[in-house]
């Protein structure tokens, strides 16, 4: 074979398809190998318990191939089954006679779930391959529907640390409190922690919500704080109804804190009080750079939502103001945009990564929200009541350094002088047929209306005059 530099394997590597580097290129030199192998292992998840599992797992032990793991996901996917009924039948004796004794049997003398049996021998051999692991720095446990008995979490998470605690880096948990706490309550030091994600999820098996919350401040809150000085990242999701605002009130500080995103019901996961988000965020915006809050109300909290935004903003006018990435949905109500909207300018001269979530924006709104100025932005998504040539001409004068637009659109059409915006897809169509936009460089375009993809011909028109500029 030709001797050819490694460098230049791995720039041919880039026009090459990972499912071909993996399956088909294993043994063809030095460099595919290896990018063979780090797409074969460098993440590993669990998720399935049966023979495929094994074999995995008893891999994991070779020498060659333990060191390149650099992710691990443990992700049972224990299915839930719903007791079956037995069709009607004629009174047989015999039958009851035999149905009496199978049911005495399985009551003093019960056989073990044969899943949760899979689980817990497969998570065993796991628990056994943990100390070869050593490069893990990445860890996501999702047991959001796992019987608290399935698998000895603790254990796991005790001899993962054992092995390569002192480089974990990220940890994912997601689940139910009662059994989060096993996890939590065995990593004890984990110096080199910088992101950490926490999911919280319903408990399908014993619902005890007033356990739940006790459980968040008991249990959860000190595994928090223990590494909060060193977190870059913190990732809170809810998808229950558990009232989140005692963790929020005690939680932190978090001096390095780059990232923070929450999702939630807003009014249940602040049913008794907005302060300890509003502190962190205030706290914590001298150093926040992404910003999440993917918080919906429920049906009549709208208003509730709105307040929250203004007051935060109006009563911390230096709670973030140099953000980079920005996520959130304003509400309905105009008072919630116009908090929306101070929050954007806050950081007009850094954002460049912008996302309205769920409200549908007027030509007048978007223009608002953009400000008068030109900006940095080069990822937007939001939503448009109507998109038309004017719409794009707005993106391209405040955002001239945009590459990458995702629309969410309620119809195609026109905008008048005054601004006013009507329904006319042919009109569209015509308007974009005699446009062009030299120098904007929109590479990437995501253009959905009615929940499907944007009808392609319009797409493919859009881009055409985009590529013939660019």
């Amino acid at each position: 074979m030709v001797n050819v530099p490694r460098d230049v394997w791995l720039h041919i590597a880039q026009f090459v398809v990972d499912d071909d580097i993996r399956d088909k290129l294993l043994s063809f030199n030095s460099t595919f190998y290896d990018l063979s192998m780090k797409l074969r292992y460098e993440t590993v998840a669990i998720t399935e318990f049966n023979d495929e599992t094994i074999w995995r797992l008893n891999r994991l032990k070779d020498p060659a191939v333990c060191w390149r793991v650099r992710t691990l996901v443990l992700r049972p996917n224990y299915r839930i089954r719903r007791p079956r009924q037995a069709p009607a039948e004629q009174p047989n004796p015999l039958r009851h006679m035999v149905n009496r004794v199978t049911s005495f049997a399985q009551r003093h003398f019960p056989n073990p779930d044969p899943e949760t049996t899979g689980i817990q021998q497969s998570t065993a051999l796991l628990v056994q391959t943990l100390p070869l692991l050593t490069n893990v720095v990445d860890v996501q446990v999702d047991a959001w529907n796992l019987p608290p008995m399935a698998i000895d979490l603790g254990g796991f998470a005790s001899a993962a640390c054992s092995a390569f605690g002192k480089d974990l880096k990220s940890i994912t948990l997601a689940g139910y409190p009662n059994i989060l706490k096993e996890v939590v309550s065995s990593m004890p030091n984990l110096p080199s922690l910088v992101s950490l994600s926490l999911d919280f999820t319903n408990d399908i098996y014993s619902p005890d919500t007033n356990r739940d919350c006790d459980l968040l401040v008991d249990s959860i809150l000190p595994f928090v704080n223990q590494v909060a000085p060193q977190l870059c990242s913190l990732n809170i999701t809810s998808w229950t109804n558990l009232d989140l605002s005692e963790l929020f009130a005690h939680i932190g500080p978090f001096p390095l804190l780059e990232s923070f995103a929450t999702r939630a019901i807003f009014d249940q996961a602040l049913a008794t009080s907005t302060e300890g988000l509003t502190r962190l965020l205030v706290d914590s915006s001298s150093t926040l750079k992404h910003v999440q809050l993917k918080l919906r109300p429920a049906k009549e909290g709208e208003p509730l939502l709105a307040g929250w935004l203004c007051d935060a903003v109006d009563n911390h006018p230096r709670m973030l103001t140099n953000l980079k990435t920005l996520q959130l949905y304003p509400t309905t109500l105009s008072h919630g945009f116009d908090a929306a909207k101070q929050l954007v300018h806050r950081s007009s001269g850094t954002m460049t990564n912008l996302t309205i979530r769920d409200r549908y924006l007027s030509f007048g709104e978007l223009e608002d929200i953009l400000g008068s100025e030109a900006t940095q932005i080069k990822m937007i998504q939001i939503c448009v009541h109507t998109l038309s040539v004017r719409l794009l001409d707005l993106l391209a004068n405040r955002c001239p350094e945009l590459r990458n637009l995702i629309l969410y659109v309620g119809r195609l059409g026109r905008c008048n002088g005054d601004g006013q915006e009507y329904s006319d897809p042919d009109g569209f169509v015509a308007d974009l047929n005699q446009k062009t936009w030299p120098g904007w460089p929109v590479s990437k375009l995501d253009l959905w209306q009615g929940g499907v993809m944007l009808d392609k011909d319009i797409l493919d028109l859009l881009e055409e005059r985009l590529c013939e500029t660019s």
